[in-house]
């Protein structure tokens, strides 16, 4: 997934920054979040060998703490965590009206969904990254969740290794219209090698006979999303349907 150039390491990914892309179809692994209706009630979907949905997002902003005009901004220190959560404290001084030192001690709790993770039985801060190795493949495993990505899509699975240690692999199979009774097949999955797009993200460019889509999976604390991005209009289904009768 990667070469050398200028006698440095690159990713191949380099080369896709920045490309225009037609359209998106969003969805979490084998529990599809359209946002793409077509006429006729069809729905378009991504169909995964096994059914996963890593994680949701939820996620409380934290209020800043006012300060005075003129003095020195507070230093918050990290002094609670566990997975989903850590409270931030800082304490200044100052006299009261006898000249008496004062300690003002100021906190605050930080939430989100895989914040921190465990390593050797201490909570550290989750980091959506996602690392070459040496093998060609790529890993994220510096958030609660670890996922591991095959050089291609298709000679390989997504492995997640949840929290509590269960390996789940999984893959998308096809692209498809579904009505709830009818399906029509519109694309099949085909070899595609993966790239580093961006620090936490793997693209899978052109990864489908049928139709020019990608798959984009991106790794957060939250979970894993996995993301079709479609460079062309899909045919409707009734076309497709209509060419098995032919």
């Amino acid at each position: 997934m990667n070469n050398q150039e200028n006698g440095k390491e690159v990713s191949q990914v380099g080369r896709r920054a920045g490309q225009s892309v037609g359209g998106a179809i969003n969805f979490f692994i084998g529990f599809p979040r359209l946002s793409v209706r077509k006429p006729g009630a069809w729905l378009i979907c991504a169909l995964a060998t096994i059914c996963l949905l890593v994680g949701v997002s939820v996620k409380a902003q934290s209020t800043a703490v006012a300060q005075p005009v003129g003095t020195a901004p507070l230093m918050y220190t990290a002094v609670a965590r566990d997975g989903n959560s850590c409270e931030w404290r800082s304490t200044n001084f100052d006299y009261d009206a006898n000249g008496q030192r004062v300690a003002h001690v100021h906190s605050y709790t930080e939430l989100g969904s895989g914040l921190n993770h465990l390593v050797n039985g201490k909570w550290i801060p989750s980091v959506e990254t996602v690392d070459l190795l040496p093998d060609g493949t790529a890993a994220g495993t510096n958030c609660p969740h670890q996922v591991f990505f095959p050089i291609d899509i298709s000679q390989g699975v997504i492995t997640v290794i949840t929290p509590d240690g269960q390996s789940i692999e999984s893959r998308p199979s096809l692209l498809c219209y579904v009505d709830g009774t009818n399906s029509a097949t519109l694309a099949i999955l085909k070899s595609s090698v993966g790239e580093l797009v961006a620090s936490n993200q793997v693209l899978y460019a052109d990864a489908f006979d049928g139709i020019q889509a990608d798959v984009l999976f991106t790794y957060t604390k939250a979970g894993l999303e996995q993301d079709i991005v479609l460079h062309q209009q899909p045919v409707l289904p009734e076309s497709i349907l209509m060419s098995h009768l032919d």
